[in-house]
């Protein structure tokens, strides 16, 4: 045994599509780069936590103990950042989006 036996891991990738590339040579603000990100479908690592938190792999306590609070991807470089959500009232509002979507 390596002493990972029953831990479940979180991931995030990035692919570096034309778009991506012209964002990052070009020294744009992080918020372009987290915008180009999202349209290209990227989910981050907290995005992929509560995914694996909503499947029972993982508790909203784990989510919150390894991950950092995501702001607005759309934030321009003058706008503040939103109050902080915990993963639990994040868990809730994805939960209840997709029950309303079926």
């Amino acid at each position: 045994m390596t002493g990972f036996s029953g831990r479940v891991a979180i991931h995030e990738v990035l692919e570096i599509s034309e778009e991506m590339r012209s964002v990052i040579s070009n020294s744009e603000p992080i918020y372009k780069l987290q915008q180009a990100a999202k349209e290209i479908g990227c989910m981050s690592l907290r995005q992929d936590a509560l995914k694996k938190a909503i499947l029972g792999l993982m508790t909203i306590e784990e989510v919150e103990r390894t991950t950092v609070p995501e702001y607005s991807l759309y934030t321009s470089a003058s706008a503040q950042p939103p109050a902080r959500l915990s993963a639990a009232q994040v868990l809730i509002a994805v939960h209840r989006t997709n029950l309303d979507s079926r």
